[in-house]
């Protein structure tokens, strides 16, 4: 058979209850509306008469497959991390084989409700605030002079927008190491969209701006962090 995608979403939000460490070990519940789509490989033909009750099986049960999945998210995990669509599309195809349709699934979308998004990112706002720098973080802020004042606690401004992840002269070098990013209020997310995309790092007076190593001639990458330096004109 020729395989033929199915598509599916939520009507109505789904709520979850999210853990962030980042977030003074604080419990929050958020809802969500996912979307997705599942190309369809095989199925039993002594369950399925025709494609069109497969489709019709798998739009039936995708609300109730993704409360689950959402439900009996593992305690003291974050449903907002960085493999979570992975992890949901891994469990609909399992859910899928059980009712005997092999799947290969992605989500497309997944939206946090305009509340609890308000609420996500004044708690990680507030967070980030509160909370120090790990010593990397530190030395790297304290070299991008985004450190203020004797009691060397980071710009209120600068802290926040590094949470954000849009700010790029905020936003640690590549080479950072990811394991210390779990210091950092949303920095898992931003090291991954620092992986994700080319950094606009433009050098000035031949230095990077990232780390102030001196930049060889021709080099296309910083040889002090590694990051890669962007075109001017892009």
């Amino acid at each position: 058979m020729e395989p033929f995608e199915v598509k599916f979403g939520t009507p109505t939000p789904i709520p979850f209850r999210e853990y962030d460490k980042n977030l003074s070990n604080t419990d929050i519940d958020l809802a969500v509306f996912i979307a997705g789509c599942a190309v369809v490989l095989d199925y039993d033909p002594k369950l399925y008469e025709d494609e069109e009750s497969v489709k019709v099986k798998i739009r039936g049960n995708a609300l109730l497959l993704l409360q689950n999945c959402l439900m009996k998210w593992p305690e003291g995990k974050s449903v907002m991390g960085i493999n979570t669509l992975e992890i949901i599309a891994e469990t609909l195809d399992r859910e899928f084989s059980a009712m005997g349709i092999r799947t290969k699934s992605e989500i497309t979308s997944f939206q946090l409700t305009q509340e609890s998004e308000e609420m996500y990112k004044t708690l990680r706002r507030q967070a980030a605030l509160k909370t120090s720098p790990s010593p990397a973080l530190y030395d790297y802020m304290v070299k991008n002079n985004l450190i203020t004042g004797n009691e060397g606690q980071p710009k209120q401004e600068r802290w926040m927008f590094l949470d954000k992840g849009m700010e790029p002269d905020c936003i640690p070098p590549l080479g950072f190491d990811p394991a210390k990013a779990n210091d950092i209020p949303g920095g898992l997310g931003i090291v991954r969209e620092k992986e994700e995309r080319e950094i606009r790092n433009m050098p000035t007076d031949h230095y990077c701006r990232l780390c102030g190593e001196k930049r060889l001639e021709g080099a296309l990458f910083c040889p002090g962090c590694g990051a890669k330096f962007g075109n001017p004109d892009k």
